[in-house]
């Protein structure tokens, strides 16, 4: 499963300095994390799942949702 939709977002991180459980899914011409997951010690693939929303339009969230309801896989 894969993340397609481009979209403008906020809150875009350097993956570099975010440690080993950090897994960037979607990266910006400037090398910066749109879409990120952070894992806390659980499973693999479980943790904080940061996506971006768009802000300017209404947006179809069906990826979105698919994200949350099946997780990230590798």
């Amino acid at each position: 499963m894969g993340l397609v939709t481009s979209a403008i977002g906020f809150l875009a991180v350097d993956p570099r300095q975010q440690g080993e459980r950090f897994t960037p899914l979607a990266i910006d011409e400037f090398g910066k994390a749109r879409a990120w997951l952070k894992g806390y010690g659980g499973r693999r693939g479980t943790g904080l799942l940061q996506l971006t929303v768009p802000r300017q339009k209404a947006a179809d969230l069906s990826e979105v949702q698919a994200a949350i309801e099946f997780g990230v896989v590798w």
